[in-house]
């Protein structure tokens, strides 16, 4: 080795030395903050300071660097606070005939089939539009209801999210069915208001969410987000902004077979522009 080359390595041996300092030093400073963001909420109030300024994005380092800084500051707060992410439970005893709002027709049949181990005594109310399946159950005339969210070319319906929002309902599963005339499978969804159960064949834990266009880097934040706490992207979908033709509203998908405790901190003290669309289970395709 010549000595430039041992120069070379010996400097970089250095300043990375100096760089596991800084970051344990950083990792100490982060911990401290989150004790006193959690001792402040204990005591009813808020957050001492805004936190996305004492956590800046980017300030002149990379944003996965500071994405870290930032996941570390959650997974302080989920082992001092995991109470904050506890909401008000949708999950009531499900009747003994759970009503199951549907249309008529092979691919709905199909679907109704594969739900059937969730609701094993579910009572069809046959309806004549998907408009009416979201009504029916947020009026209480249904249960649940199935819904389809992707055509077999995988094009989503994503203007069903608007409105499942408006009337406050919840996708708790979805599955594919095989359409016969495409080759391909549909996504179907299963969607109620009051109720979540559960079956051992949905396995796959997904979570979706709506990035606005007002916010443009925050898409890229969030898929740094996404990797730092073990989820996985699936796809990512867009559509044009209301009121721009160049700006676009972004819906990412991610399985978490890690769980979304650390995305849902980090969503609430650092992300809350970003919307949670969808948290719920995966049939795995079968025939």
């Amino acid at each position: 080795m010549s000595g430039r080359e041992h120069i070379a390595g010996e400097n970089l041996r250095r300043w990375r030395e100096r760089a596991r300092e800084s970051s344990e030093l950083c990792q100490l400073q982060i911990a401290a903050l989150a004790r006193e963001a959690a001792s402040t909420i204990s005591d009813g109030g808020e957050a001492p300071l805004t936190l996305p300024e004492a956590l800046p994005f980017g300030d002149g380092a990379k944003p996965a660097l500071t994405v870290d800084e930032r996941l570390a500051f959650c997974r302080e707060m989920l082992r001092l606070r995991p109470d904050l992410l506890q909401k008000p439970s949708v999950e009531r005893t499900l009747p003994d005939a759970p009503r199951l709002a549907r249309l008529s027709g092979e691919l709905f049949s199909h679907a109704a089939s594969i739900f059937a181990p969730l609701l094993p005594r579910s009572v069809p109310v046959y309806l004549s539009s998907l408009s009416e399946l979201l009504e029916a159950v947020a009026a209480g005339e249904a249960d649940f209801a199935i819904l389809p969210v992707e055509d077999a070319k995988g094009n989503r319906f994503l203007h069903f999210y608007e409105e499942m929002d408006r009337l406050e309902l919840h996708t708790t599963h979805i599955c594919g069915v095989l359409s016969a005339e495409e080759g391909r499978r549909m996504r179907f969804a299963l969607i109620s208001k009051l109720y979540r159960p559960y079956g051992e064949d949905f396995t796959g834990e997904l979570v979706e969410y709506r990035v606005p266009a007002e916010h443009p880097r925050i898409l890229a934040e969030l898929l740094e987000v996404a990797a730092g706490s073990g989820s996985i992207l699936r796809r990512v979908d867009a559509l044009p902004a209301p009121y721009s033709e160049e700006d676009f509203i972004h819906y990412p998908i991610f399985s978490a077979p890690e769980g979304t405790a650390q995305m849902d901190m980090y969503l609430r003290f650092f992300m809350p522009c970003v919307t949670l669309v969808g948290h719920y289970f995966h049939k795995k395709e079968v025939e």
